[in-house]
């Protein structure tokens, strides 16, 4: 098979983790297949960031920055993406590390698989290395008929190159025509529905429905400094769960919205209230922790429901 070139954009949205984006730009730099350009987007007060990225700007001829004058991941996802052209979006967190053939993999499997619009790999987490190392997997960025998620992207993945439903945003790769903006009904600031959570299933799912492929590819892994011990567990389980099912209820057909909304009302998970779900954590730990979090994810559950009204409404008008 003949060889397809395609440009590529590499994504890097960044807030007041200095050390961290060096580490990941250092790794762009070292790219076997160099990018086409790389775009750092960062707050303007955000002073130290902006600091790294001019040093790199010295060795990386691609790199631009971009402002963002808003809080949340996906603002600054968005204030990306509309300044990208080229045909491929390489989105990795600015925590994220690359191996020197992570473009090189990336450009080889687009050239080898022309009717992907996406492709995504695992996810290191350093602080939990043996997550990855001890706890193989066969199921991968999967979702059931009733709305439960297998994502396990941070655990090792048994098995080839396959099909999936959800890639997870530290180490994917989306064609630039296959999907417009993200959804800033997800964007988390003070006073807003989400914390940026489930954006990337948000476009999966918006690119699936488009009846476009997207595609697991087990040897493309990047190391992840992730820590979200700073994070209000409450907080963050109820925009968690109001994304979610803001989430499925937009892009689930109807039949699927149906067996969504019974699981997560009556069954539940870690992630979806569930009345069953409840009663199983309140009999292994019946604390006043465990009650908070069962009515935080309640909470986000019904305001999800209220933003998704909203959103069919604004849509059918």
């Amino acid at each position: 098979m003949n060889k397809i070139g395609f440009t590529i954009s590499v994504l890097i949205p960044t807030y007041k983790r200095p050390l961290k984006l060096e580490k990941c730009l250092e790794c762009i730099s070292k790219q076997v297949r160099e990018p086409d350009e790389v775009i750092v987007v960062v707050r303007p007060e955000d002073l130290a960031s902006i600091e790294v990225i001019n040093l790199f700007k010295v060795k990386m001829a691609c790199l631009k920055i971009v402002f963002s004058h808003e809080a949340g991941v996906i603002c600054a996802e968005n204030a990306g993406l509309k300044v990208i052209s080229n045909d491929l979006v390489a989105f990795i967190d600015d925590d994220g590390y690359a191996p020197e053939d992570w473009l090189l993999k990336i450009e080889n499997f687009f050239s080898e698989h022309p009717e992907a619009s996406a492709v995504g790999g695992s996810d290191i987490i350093l602080s939990e290395p043996w997550t990855y190392h001890d706890y193989p997997v066969e199921k991968v960025g999967l979702i059931s008929w009733y709305g439960r998620i297998d994502g396990n992207h941070h655990r090792k993945s048994l098995g080839g190159m396959r099909r999936v439903q959800v890639l997870k945003g530290v180490n994917m790769i989306f064609k630039r025509r296959a999907f417009s903006l993200l959804d800033e009904n997800l964007a988390g600031r003070d006073g807003k529905l989400g914390n940026g959570s489930q954006w990337e299933l948000d476009l999966c799912l918006s690119v699936l429905n488009k009846n476009n492929s997207i595609y697991f590819m087990p040897d493309l892994v990047v190391q992840h400094d992730s820590d979200h011990r700073s994070h209000d567990v409450a907080i963050a389980t109820k925009n968690n769960t109001h994304n979610l099912s803001y989430v499925m209820l937009k892009n689930l057909p109807v039949a699927k919205k149906i067996s969504f909304l019974i699981y997560a009302i009556f069954i539940g998970n870690s992630q979806l209230p569930g009345v069953l779900k409840g009663i199983l954590d309140l009999t292994k730990k019946p604390d006043a922790q465990t009650f908070k979090l069962f009515i935080y994810k309640n909470i986000g559950f019904w305001l999800g429901v209220q933003t998704y009204t909203r959103w069919l409404f604004r849509k059918t008008v």
